[in-house]
């Protein structure tokens, strides 16, 4: 059309040639690994920075941090396998479950269990009274 003006249309994907996204990289993820407190104390670091290093030698994890004038300090956490707290919980009751059959259904000295299943009432002043099967009189 004459005097009207030019508006071209650019696609903002580009033609395919020359698109932007192809030039960046991707971010690279890594686990720093260590020898012991003095890799770690050792491990290069700009200012106000934190990185975690895994320690090769031993079940640490080195935390290590920067301030503001590039000084380090380093702190180790100790590393153990995860366990579910409802896993934990049932071995914790099946342990407590086998240590009261294990009181419950013990002999005593004498062989029978009346020692442990006697009354409470039964005592007088921490001495017991003697057992009423024994034909005593009370």
């Amino acid at each position: 059309m004459y005097g009207m003006p030019n508006y071209s249309f650019q696609s903002p994907f580009g033609n395919g040639m020359n698109t932007s996204y192809q030039n960046q990289q991707l971010p690279h993820y890594d686990i720093v690994k260590v020898n012991g407190r003095n890799g770690a104390e050792a491990f290069q670091m700009g200012p106000n920075s934190q990185v975690l290093l895994l320690d090769e030698t031993a079940p640490v994890l080195w935390l290590a941090s920067t301030d503001g004038a590039g000084y380090k300090t380093v702190s180790a956490f100790d590393i153990s396998p995860h366990q579910d707290q409802q896993q934990t919980m049932l071995s914790s009751i099946e342990q407590r479950l086998a240590r009261l059959e294990e009181y419950i259904y013990e002999p005593s000295e004498s062989g029978s269990r009346d020692a442990k299943q006697r009354n409470p009432k039964q005592r007088n002043n921490g001495q017991q009274q003697s057992n009423a099967n024994d034909g005593s009189v009370r």
